[in-house]
């Protein structure tokens, strides 16, 4: 969203606000891709396949912009 205001006839302010992530969906970055030691495929590592981290829930992001 962002909402200008005109402070004279060669200047204007403008405010920004962004938000990322509104509905907080889980945003997987990255996974185990170690298989382990085990025979492939009947032995894999307990946390094979395993979600090892992930991005940040939710995040907004204000600004202000001035042109002249």
């Amino acid at each position: 969203l962002s909402r200008a205001f005109r402070l004279s006839d060669r200047s204007e302010f403008e405010t920004i606000i962004e938000v990322f992530n509104l509905t907080s969906r889980r945003n997987n970055l990255s996974r185990n891709a170690n298989f382990g030691t085990g025979s492939y495929p009947e032995n894999p590592s307990p946390s094979f396949n395993q979600i090892t981290s992930v991005g940040e829930p939710r995040g907004v992001q204000l600004g202000l912009r001035l042109k002249f």
